[in-house]
C-alpha cells in the first residue's frame, strides 16, 4: 500500500508542476481543462492509483485548483 500511496503522490506531483507552469501564462490564469488518452495498459496503471469508484470506466479527471485533468482511454 505504501507504494501505491508513493506512486499516487509522485504522479499527483507532476500534474501540480504543470499547474505551476500553466500559471505562469497570462492567458490561462483562470483555470485549464486538459484532455489526456492513454493506452489501455498506461490507462489502467494510471486509474489504478486513485479512486475505486472510477475502476471500469472509460474517463476520470483529476482536479488541482482551477485546473482539470481528463483521463480517457484512447479508442
Amino acid at each position: 500500500m505504501a507504494e501505491n500511496q508513493e506512486s499516487v503522490r509522485d504522479e499527483l506531483s507532476y500534474l501540480a508542476e504543470i499547474c505551476e507552469v500553466l500559471d505562469k501564462s497570462e492567458h490561462l490564469k483562470k483555470g485549464f481543462t486538459g484532455l489526456i488518452e492513454l493506452e489501455l495498459e498506461d490507462y489502467q496503471k494510471f486509474q489504478s492509483l486513485f479512486r475505486e469508484i472510477d475502476k471500469g470506466k472509460n474517463k476520470f479527471v483529476v482536479e488541482i485548483s482551477d485546473y482539470s485533468f481528463t483521463f480517457v482511454l484512447r479508442k
